[in-house]
């Protein structure tokens, strides 16, 4: 089933307009691997964040696309509260009205939140209603309005990619999905949405500098602003949108995250160095598993599957996960 925001109508079949109400996962070949070999050449913070992690857990949810087959309610939330916002942005864009674009925002989190997985009370269809509402109705006139790229359209989840060097004698690229631009205090930011269950204070924005994500995100506002692409002006920084979330509350933050040009190019470098740690256990077919990891951010998802004996842990990932492909190349 799909939803048409635009025309307010559920439909069987997909629209260039619609939204699936589940997603399915995706399979097919990945276009960002050299052909025939485990050597990724298209990057995304996905992607990057995973290998830095472990790279066993790299082989396992990048090359391998091994995802659990019940989604945890923390990414199910995630992206059903990204894809609201969007929504709203794009309509607003549009022109439609605020208020009909709230009706229509509203009914697409009541939709999309019939596939929350339950057990958590802060993470579910009436806590994702709540949130998306009374963020609307906080930020109701912003003072961060939406840019416009080079294309006519606005600056809404838009998909980018762009050259970052070589590593042996291959093209690195860099590709991601900005949530928003927005111009914001007379200046281009990049807007990047986040939940939390954590209290919005110091101690939570504090992890976003340094952050690989944003650096990219902010290289990437640079690159396409430099080339004339898409984005109008170099970005002044990331305008982190957090959203706590509680079982009776919703509450609401910004921070500006700055880098500078040396922050950029340090982390161009870095990418390409651990990218290249990649390709050297592409090529000797060997992703050693970092134990250190294993208990970080509660627990990594195959940490059951490394407490196995090499010789099962294929049997614990058929059974628990199924195979999806995760390719920062395909566009959104």
């Amino acid at each position: 089933m799909n939803y048409n925001p635009f025309t307010d109508q559920l439909l069987d079949e997909p629209t260039a307009d619609s939204i699936p109400l589940t997603e399915e996962s995706r399979t097919g070949p990945n276009s960002s691997f050299v052909e025939g070999s485990q050597a990724q050449f298209a990057w995304d913070s996905v992607s990057l964040n995973s290998f830095k992690t472990c790279p066993r857990k790299y082989l396992y949810e990048i090359i391998n696309g091994y995802e659990l087959k019940v989604r945890p309610a923390t990414l199910s939330f995630g992206i059903s509260f990204h894809t609201c916002l969007e929504t709203w942005h794009k309509l607003l864009a549009s022109g439609m009205s605020k208020d009909t674009a709230l009706l229509r925002v509203t009914r697409l989190a009541g939709l999309l939140g019939e596939s929350i997985p339950a057990g958590d009370t802060a993470r579910t269809k009436e806590t994702l209603m709540r949130t998306v509402v009374w963020y609307i109705f906080q930020f109701w006139d912003d003072q961060a309005r939406t840019t416009f790229l080079t294309t006519g359209k606005p600056a809404v989840e838009f998909s980018f990619t762009f050259p970052l060097g070589q590593v042996n004698g291959v093209e690195i690229y860099l590709s991601g999905h900005i949530d928003r631009v927005v111009e914001y205090d007379s200046q281009v930011f990049i807007s990047d949405y986040k939940t939390t269950k954590s209290a919005l204070d110091h101690r939570y924005f504090d992890q976003y500098k340094p952050n690989g994500q944003l650096k990219q995100y902010m290289l990437a506002g640079v690159v396409l602003a430099t080339d004339g692409t898409a984005i109008p002006e170099p970005p002044a920084g990331v305008l982190v949108e957090a959203a706590q979330l509680g079982v009776t509350f919703s509450r609401f933050q910004r921070f500006p995250v700055m880098y500078s040009a040396a922050d950029l190019e340090e982390y161009a470098k870095n990418t390409i160095d651990w990218i290249t740690q990649a390709f050297y256990f592409a090529s000797i077919e060997n992703w050693p598993m970092n134990e250190s990891s294993c208990d970080k951010y509660g627990g990594c998802t195959f940490r059951e599957i490394c407490r196995q004996s090499p010789g099962y842990r294929d049997l614990y990932l058929n059974a628990n996960f199924h195979r999806r492909t995760w390719d920062p190349l395909r566009a959104r």
